[in-house]
């Protein structure tokens, strides 16, 4: 006697379609999209729990992408750029970057510019004009004290580096410009000339209408005593002697 066939069940034929279900028949770009958006969110588990920013801080990369961070998920991290547009960068990439938050451990923040004088002074007399012109930068926090060092001294000019803070990254670019405009005004007041560039090729000054005049003299000297006639003069008036 023959066994009995049961019949199929809709279950039973998922069974046998799950069974044969293998996860080679998955496209290899859908595993690299679901690898990627694995590492972003575990990349954002990590910084979430890590915090080494918060909204409203401002963060530099090293790819050159900086900005006030707005918002962080669990994919990206948003950045509003200086240019006023938002960046929003996996937090894979962000956990592999060196970064540095310009906010923590306190907002202030710290610049350095190099200003070249020529040595018609002592380099304490042109630190003296910039320091003055670091007392009158209304933009500059007081403490940290800015800081005026001489890097180096040659036959052409002086090279001084100051260093001052802002109370925030963004006062930055108005800053500098108020103290470049207070540096120029005080050596200007003080007869002191900035310096050309470093590597800048020499131009020669003009020469004063005293320096004009002594040259004059020295050629007329000169042009005399090589005269023939000059000579013969000289000569009969030291023999009169």
């Amino acid at each position: 006697m023959s066994p009995l066939a049961l019949p199929s069940s809709p279950t039973s034929s998922i069974c046998r379609s799950a069974a044969c279900w293998r996860p080679q028949a998955l496209s290899p770009l859908f595993w690299a999209a679901l690898q990627n958006t694995l590492g972003d969110v575990f990349s954002g588990v990590v910084l979430n729990l890590a915090k080494p920013y918060h909204p409203g801080d401002w963060i530099i990369l090293d790819g050159g992408i900086q900005g006030s961070v707005v918002e962080t998920d669990w994919r990206a991290t948003h950045i509003l750029t200086p240019d006023n547009d938002l960046a929003i960068i996996p937090n894979s990439i962000i956990a592999k970057a060196k970064l540095i938050n310009a906010s923590q451990p306190m907002r202030a923040h710290g610049l350095t510019i190099i200003v070249r004088l020529e040595p018609t002074v002592t380099p304490s007399g042109g630190r003296v004009a910039l320091q003055s012109a670091l007392l009158s930068c209304n933009r500059i926090l007081r403490t940290p004290a800015p800081i005026v060092a001489v890097r180096s001294l040659d036959a052409v000019a002086m090279e001084y580096e100051i260093q001052f803070f802002v109370s925030n990254i963004d006062q930055g670019p108005d800053a500098q410009t108020e103290l470049f405009d207070l540096v120029f005004r005080h050596c200007k007041s003080a007869g002191i000339r900035l310096a050309p560039p470093s590597g800048a090729p020499r131009r020669l000054r003009r020469a004063s209408r005293g320096q004009k005049l002594q040259i004059c003299r020295g050629a007329c000297s000169i042009t005399l005593r090589s005269s023939p006639r000059f000579r013969r003069t000289s000569a009969s008036i030291s023999r009169q002697r």
